[in-house]
């Protein structure tokens, strides 16, 4: 799909790329905020604010952090917030939720999303479709979340996309939550993505188009990130192309399906643009959190 934004009264504007934040999850993100509806033994309904546990007040922390620090870097300048996919955890792995009603996580995911709503300088909201199987299938949890953002803030710019195709001020972001692999090692990283990139950019130029200047991705929870300049046409092209880290920490899937990695990245990417493109190197907010078990046995 493709969508069209003109920055107002200023060239300058920030694109932040943010995924994976499985609301409903123990390991997911959680608004300390939020609060579900629940009904006593009476049968009288009553609010209930759920308990952020250890992993959910790191999460909380660092994402209230990663708000403030785009804030500051924009300083008034239009933001665009991208969450590209997997907004909520899903039902299948059960035992793994922190409620594993699916209103309840539509609300989490929900609630999520405000702080980066309520920046006033916040010109424009999008989310992707994520993997369905996180989502309730057909895209359930970003539709029901993106009417939930449109009823509350019906003065914002919010829209659902499935694959992305945003123009802004001439610079062309092309997102989709799946994309290449980061890599299987660490002295392979990268190598998926930057043929992925060299693939999507020489399709774009054999079909008479310049490719899209930023690509984005998610889904695999590994910041990546790759850059290519190509000649051709008597043109200079060059494209980026990000995986977003995730808003989630490692789980027992998880930890199966990393083969037990020992280190968690989690955060932002904000991308500072002008009509040319980047104006500066793009800002990685972002923690790094060793998740062994530690210790030191005297003899």
């Amino acid at each position: 799909m493709f969508s069209k934004l003109t920055v107002k009264k200023s060239k300058r504007f920030v694109f932040v790329l943010v995924s994976d934040t499985h609301a409903g999850h123990n390991y997911g993100l959680l608004n300390p905020d939020t609060v579900f509806k629940e009904y006593d033994y009476e049968g009288s309904q009553y609010d209930h604010k759920p308990s952020l546990n250890k992993q959910q007040e790191y999460l909380w922390d660092t994402y209230i952090e990663s708000v403030e620090r785009v804030r500051e870097i924009a300083k008034g300048a239009p933001i665009i917030v991208l969450h590209n996919g997997d907004l909520t955890a899903g039902l299948k792995y059960p035992n793994q939720m922190a409620f594993t009603a699916i209103s309840n996580q539509i609300i989490a995911a929900r609630d999520n999303m405000l702080p980066w709503l309520k920046l006033p300088n916040m010109r424009a909201f999008r989310i992707t479709y994520g993997t369905q199987s996180h989502e309730f299938f057909e895209g359930t949890a970003p539709r029901l979340v993106i009417d939930s953002l449109e009823e509350r803030y019906p003065d914002k710019d919010v829209r659902l996309m499935k694959h992305g195709y945003t123009e802004i001020e001439g610079v062309t972001f092309n997102y989709a939550h799946h994309g290449p692999y980061p890599g299987s090692r660490k002295w392979l990283e990268g190598n998926v993505a930057r043929y992925y990139l060299r693939d999507l950019m020489m399709r774009s130029i054999l079909s008479g188009k310049a490719p899209p200047y930023i690509n984005a991705y998610a889904h695999y929870h590994t910041p990546i990130e790759e850059k290519l300049t190509m000649p051709a046409n008597g043109n200079i092209y060059r494209s980026y192309l990000f995986i977003s880290p995730s808003f989630e920490l490692l789980g027992d899937y998880g930890q199966q399906a990393t083969r037990s990695i020992d280190k968690v990245t989690n955060g932002v990417i904000a991308l500072e643009c002008d009509r040319g493109g980047l104006v500066n190197e793009p800002h990685w907010i972002t923690k790094t959190t060793d998740i062994r078990t530690k210790e030191v046995i005297e003899l």
